[in-house]
């Protein structure tokens, strides 16, 4: 009896288990569908314009008003009026007008400057695993302006912090002018991970002018005085500047690569905006190199709790000493300045948009 028992429990509980193998099985078959659809399907939507919010609340408002003495209409007219404010919230840009975004891409740095018509992309941030930061944040992002297309590809260094993004931005932008510090590195990228039909040139001494605003990239440092092996040092220094001002974007160079460029270029290193160097990192951020740029606002993007230790607290406080005010992605989300002809204005992702797990840090 006893053995029958036991024998009966046992076919019991490996029911159970198979059962609840198949369902967790189920659930991975279900998870693994919404990701590729969000990938593949999602992310090729359009996103619905602020202009197009706009027209539509105004002929709800113009609807509701005839229908005013309605209870329903009352309220609907308040959700009406709610829709404009918040679309107000989108700044249409004008001629040398420009906004600079630091998206939250964790451990990584990726920058979407948008000019009247345009978008100009530096660095693409990580990747981890199938899937990277453009897939993420960037693509999602630009689809909320499906009218402006991407001008220019800028790609600091090859590191995969900086580039992991890049094959994933080029499957949709396939004609878009990309730039690099090493044309072989960005090749070999593309070699592994897709057949994508866009060429790459040489980021250094580049210069365009877009929609009022000007776009410098610094020649390459002589190899006697930084080896080019060292491939932080040699990452592509973008300048922005236009009538509204300026910042400047030096990817992750470090201290030699600092020293040389205020030797060479110090009167020109002065900007509004400092994305600060190589992530906060102690190996980049001198006094003498802030001191040449004098930024009034610093950003550091960086992961939460970053395992490299970034931004460094020398380096943090540094920057707030060279600096009015200094940011970081880790704490803010994603930074974006707005270079208007009213001045420079900051929006943070999580100031404007509070969670109750905003409200203090976990540590």
């Amino acid at each position: 009896l006893i053995e029958y028992k036991s024998t009966w429990i046992s076919g019991v509980l490996d029911f159970v288990w198979g059962l609840l193998n198949e369902l967790i099985s189920i659930v991975w078959l279900g998870l693994t569908f919404f990701s590729q659809l969000q990938n593949q399907f999602l992310l090729e939507l359009p996103s619905i314009s602020s202009h197009l919010t706009e027209k539509i609340s105004m002929i709800l408002i113009m609807l509701l008003v005839m229908l005013w003495r309605f209870m329903f209409a009352k309220r609907l007219l308040l959700i009406a009026v709610a829709a404009i404010l918040f679309s107000g919230q989108k700044t249409h840009l004008e001629e040398s007008e420009f906004i600079l975004t630091s998206l939250d891409v964790g451990q990584g740095l990726a920058l979407l400057i948008e000019t009247k018509n345009h978008f100009v992309v530096y660095d693409t941030g990580n990747i981890f695993g199938d899937s990277d930061s453009a897939q993420q944040i960037i693509i999602p992002y630009l689809r909320q302006n499906p009218r402006k297309d991407i001008h220019t590809i800028v790609v600091s260094h090859a590191d995969k912090d900086h580039i992991g993004g890049l094959d994933s931005l080029l499957r949709i932008n396939q004609d878009v002018r990309l730039l690099i510090n090493d044309v072989g590195a960005v090749n070999r990228h593309l070699d592994v991970r897709s057949s994508s039909s866009n060429k790459a040139e040489q980021c250094y001494a580049q210069a365009w002018l877009l929609d009022g605003i000007s776009f410098y990239i610094y020649p390459q440092i002589p190899e006697h005085k930084i080896p080019t092996k060292q491939r932080n040092n040699s990452s592509c220094v973008m300048k922005i500047h236009s009538a509204n001002g300026s910042a400047l974007l030096p990817g992750d160079i470090e201290r030699p690569a600092e020293h040389y460029l205020v030797e060479s270029y110090k009167e020109s290193l002065s900007a509004n905006v400092l994305i600060v160097a190589h992530h906060g990192s102690k190996t980049s951020s001198t006094p003498t190199f802030l001191n040449a740029v004098n930024p009034k606002f610093s950003i550091v993007s960086a992961a939460y709790f970053s395992s490299y230790g970034h931004p460094h607290p020398e380096v943090e406080n540094r920057l707030k000493k060279y600096s009015d005010e200094v940011f970081s992605t880790a704490d803010s989300g994603s930074i974006k300045f707005i270079y208007s002809k009213d001045g420079i204005l900051k929006r943070e992702y999580r100031a404007l948009y509070r969670r109750f797990w905003y409200s203090g840090h976990l540590d």
